[in-house]
């Protein structure tokens, strides 16, 4: 009797020492997912069951694969997950900006700039000076109705003058 109480202290003390040899790593889980956390508030839980996970997931157990194949780039995990989030969002970025019908232009812009797509600039000479007829301004509020015949000389689009000298807003604001 006596010697299986020994066993079972000499087992017991195993487990601790065990414990108490890894317990370090939830801790350092818990620190990686508090310094760049995905974490947002939500009053539904299973949203922020999927937060915990993506925490975990794509932001510790991804850097840590990583990490482990030598041949890989050297970098941080905030430039890693960087890197992951851009990689897992632009095939859908991508795809949303070919449909095109039902994206809003400020959208396009938006997704152009996130995909660092730059449209070609057309060359001096082949557009036309002015629209035969006369059309709505592209970046006046519609309510005011402006007519004109002046293109953007980059994407084309009428333009009023009040708005631009033959250079939309948005244009403008691409090619700075």
């Amino acid at each position: 009797m006596v010697l299986l109480l020994q066993l079972s202290l000499v087992v017991l003390h195993q487990i601790i020492a065990e414990y108490n040899r890894t317990k370090g790593g939830v801790d350092t889980v818990d620190q990686m997912c508090s310094n760049y956390s995905t974490q947002r508030r939500s009053r539904r839980w299973p949203m922020a069951i999927f937060f915990a996970l993506l925490n975990i997931s794509a932001g510790v157990n991804a850097f840590v694969l990583y990490k482990a194949y030598k041949n890989t780039p050297d970098m941080n995990r905030l430039e890693f997950m960087k890197v992951l989030a851009k990689s897992l969002v632009s095939p859908l970025l991508q795809k949303r900006l070919d449909r095109g019908h039902h994206v809003t232009e400020e959208m396009k812009l938006a997704i152009k700039r996130i995909l660092q797509i730059q449209d070609p600039l057309p060359v001096p000479g082949q557009q036309e000076e002015f629209f035969k007829d006369k059309l709505t301004c592209h970046t006046c509020p519609p309510r005011l109705k402006r007519k004109t015949r002046y293109p953007c000389c980059i994407c084309n689009k009428p333009i009023c003058l009040q708005c631009a000298k033959k250079l939309c807003v948005k244009c403008k604001a691409d090619r700075d």
